[in-house]
């Protein structure tokens, strides 16, 4: 593919603006249940559905996204992709009842789930190598900061102009994000595809859909009861006949050489950790500081900085220094952090002052920086360029379901925590983000 100086640059841009999208939208809903419970007097089901259908079909299509990126042409399924998003955001936004609501928002992860794994990619083939890392990073950043600054976002949309708002925001940045796109992304695939493993790509959608939601049913039911068990066994099974089909088939989805590479595998599991720890982490203080302390969805946001910031500038820094230093002091030392800084946020109880927490938020935050966008990098280089869309399809998937177990254990953990008494037990029950109101509130 040809380069032009400086284009690559608006290429950048372009993916990690329809990145920034996606992440954000895994968070900034939350704030505004209550207002669309009071609005389309939502039932309590589907309430709690307007967050799962999105993070449900993000994370069982986006390994087959990345592959279809590869077969079909990275650009066009982007395009289509964000071109979803934007459509289905509208859709959410004019959202007259719950039902229509949820079915917009399970549109937006089939949008997201093409949008995430060939940003990636399409950045894989656009940068030389010596500005590759430098790119991963912001590119990660973008991802971090995202799923971060929902809460404070979506806190400043709701109390200016309604829940609807959260949702209109995504379509002028579409439209830009399109028109940029069309302009300055050229297209790029892998020319050795040329049919998709059908029967792969069922077994692994349907595995990854199950086992998914498996993990999202364990909000409202016991890890033991029948409907969590039953599907996390069956997206197992179907997981593992999907391994033995694509062990034994002469075109499989993903390359087998990538199971079998070392430095591919450790980022894809080590990448499933991250995930887990950093949604965990912020999915259970914005209830903690809302739910607990009495904190308002902005001042929430606004309490979140540290850990935004330290993403922000730490992780461009280390994407481009790991090609120097190598990847592994930088994995350790970010994964140490990540795990010191949650031992220190686990200490926290209900009349912690803010001191308490601050440091820790930066040092989780700059955990996060030395580690995302060097496991992006690392995963990437091991990987033919022109398998691109399936391998960055391989990391974000690991990454999403990270996440969804991320929240599956820091609901358990919220649930079985004492009720909080004093202060902050009275304040937790402003009507803001009221756990007592919805059931959401603790499944989100």
């Amino acid at each position: 593919m040809k380069r032009t100086p400086g284009r690559h640059w608006w290429i950048l841009g372009a993916m990690v603006f329809g990145l920034f999208m996606v992440m954000l939208d895994m968070t900034v809903v939350t704030v505004a249940l209550p207002s669309i419970q009071s609005s389309l007097n939502a039932s309590e089901q589907n309430l709690e559905w307007t967050v799962n259908a999105f993070s449900l079909a993000l994370a069982s299509l986006t390994l087959l996204g990345g592959k279809l990126g590869d077969r079909f042409g990275r650009r066009r399924l982007f395009l289509a992709g964000l071109a979803l998003f934007t459509v289905s955001s509208a859709a959410c936004a004019l959202s007259r009842t719950d039902t229509q609501l949820v079915a917009g928002r399970a549109a937006q992860g089939v949008g997201g789930a093409l949008m995430g794994p060939l940003s990636l990619s399409i950045i894989v083939a656009a940068f030389p190598k010596d500005r590759l890392p430098t790119a991963l990073g912001i590119w990660a950043g973008a991802s971090a900061v995202g799923l971060a600054v929902g809460p404070l976002v979506g806190g400043f949309l709701v109390d200016a102009a309604g829940w609807s708002s959260v949702f209109w925001i995504n379509v002028p940045i579409g439209i830009a994000g399109v028109l940029v796109t069309w302009w300055v992304v050229p297209e790029s695939r892998d020319p050795t595809t040329e049919a998709l493993d059908l029967p792969g790509t069922a077994l692994a959608t349907a595995g990854l859909f199950a086992f998914v939601w498996g993990l999202i049913e364990t909000s409202s039911h016991d890890w033991t009861s029948i409907d969590v068990v039953s599907r996390l066994v069956v997206g197992s099974l179907l997981l593992a006949a999907f391994i033995v089909r694509e062990a034994t088939t002469s075109a499989p989805m993903p390359p087998l050489g990538f199971f079998r590479n070392l430095r591919f595998s450790t980022a894809n599991a080590v990448m499933l950790a991250l995930g887990f720890a950093l949604f965990g982490v912020i999915y259970f203080l914005t209830l903690f500081m809302q739910n607990v302390q009495g904190y308002s969805a902005v001042q929430t946001g606004i309490r979140s900085l540290p850990l935004t910031l330290m993403v922000v500038i730490g992780a461009p820094f280390a994407g481009r220094f790991s090609g120097r230093f190598g990847a592994r002091p930088f994995v350790v030392v970010g994964m140490v952090l990540c795990a010191v800084s949650i031992v220190g946020l686990s200490r926290l109880g209900p009349a912690s002052p803010y001191s308490d927490m601050w440091p820790w938020l930066v040092v989780f935050g700059l955990g996060s920086a030395l580690t995302m966008p060097v496991l992006a990098a690392t995963a990437m280089a091991t990987a033919d360029r022109a398998k691109a869309g399936v391998a960055s399809g391989m990391l974000n998937t690991s990454r999403q379901v990270g996440t969804a177990l991320g929240v599956a254990v820091s609901v358990r953990s919220a649930r079985r925590s004492p009720a909080p008494t004093g202060r902050a037990g009275r304040t937790a029950c402003r009507p803001r983000f009221n756990p007592e109101r919805s059931r959401l509130s603790r499944s989100s």
